[in-house]
């Protein structure tokens, strides 16, 4: 719960990987230009079992869906901006999807949505999205 994971690489070494895994809640954070792997292409034994993906915000992130039907984790209020991979939005409720959630700077990885935000209040409940705080606060 709220972290900033900038430019994590692609290979199952060094990728965000979510595979045999039980009760994770990854919740408030951000993800720039990073890689996000929930299963493990298609091994039943490594799929991510009650997770909950809500209230992130994926920027310039590659999310790999590997996990088989039906959904072994939930997933909700997230923001995604110029994402790649195959997670599809139907699996992902209440998200916004290709929608610029205005931080500050993430070339630099200052990544604190602006006051205006549509990260701001769209989270679970009204929270705000993403690991910090919209514009200061």
């Amino acid at each position: 719960i709220n972290n900033v994971f900038v430019n994590p690489a692609a290979t199952d070494a060094d990728a965000i990987l979510i595979w045999r895994a039980q009760d994770v809640v990854f919740e408030n954070n951000t993800m720039i230009r990073g890689t996000l792997k929930l299963g493990a292409d298609g091994d039943p034994t490594k799929i991510p079992q009650n997770t909950t993906l809500k209230n992130n915000i994926f920027y310039q992130t590659n999310i790999a869906d590997r996990t088989q039907a039906p959904a072994t984790y939930q997933c909700g209020y997230n923001l995604f901006f110029k994402v790649a991979g195959n997670l599809a939005p139907t699996r992902c409720q209440n998200s916004l999807w290709n929608v610029d959630p205005l931080l500050a700077d993430p070339t630099q990885a200052a990544v604190q949505p602006a006051s205006n935000s549509p990260a701001c209040s769209a989270g679970e409940s009204g929270a705000n999205q993403g690991a910090f705080g919209c514009g200061g606060k």
